[in-house]
């Protein structure tokens, strides 16, 4: 069976294809932007961006397998002081962008509880991901764990 790492590793090669689906493919909150790219059955690729300055509670995605890839911005995740220094060391151009451009911070993960700190640069990544049991929306929408923002939680109940 086809993994997440599988997936992202597929949608690489086959040369980063944009085919955003007509449904479940735009998603905002206050602090918080995301844009179905791909999908092809239980697999799609989210670009989120978030605003600077902006936490990002503990959560998790109960029936997702994900794998967060850095596009561009400045943030780290959680509490990990030595990825943040990790991070500030690689704060540099490497063939005309981001150093860390396409890194993956963990292999796919489901259902783990993980949060972010978002700095003045604000942060966008792609999020790779394979749904279990459920038809594919948002990771907004798979959500675990304290709200964003009141829209977010608007989003979560139904009643935006």
């Amino acid at each position: 069976m086809l993994d997440v790492i599988d997936f992202r590793q597929q949608w690489i090669s086959w040369g980063k294809p944009i085919q955003v689906p007509f449904k479940h493919s735009l998603y905002f909150t206050d602090l918080a932007h995301v844009i179905c790219l791909y999908r092809t059955g239980q697999f799609q690729v989210e670009l989120v961006t978030v605003k600077p300055n902006t936490n990002v509670p503990k959560h998790r995605h109960p029936n997702v397998e994900s794998s967060a890839v850095y596009v561009t911005g400045d943030f780290g995740y959680g509490d990990d002081k030595e990825g943040l220094l990790y991070y500030d060391k690689l704060q540099k151009e490497r063939g005309g962008t981001h150093a860390l451009f396409m890194k993956a911070k963990k292999d796919g993960y489901l259902g783990e509880p993980h949060y972010a700190t978002v700095f003045d640069k604000g942060a966008a990544w792609l999020s790779f991901e394979r749904w279990e049991n459920k038809e594919p929306t948002t990771v907004l929408l798979d959500w675990e764990g304290e709200p964003l923002d009141e829209l977010h939680r608007k989003l979560l109940n139904g009643k935006a």
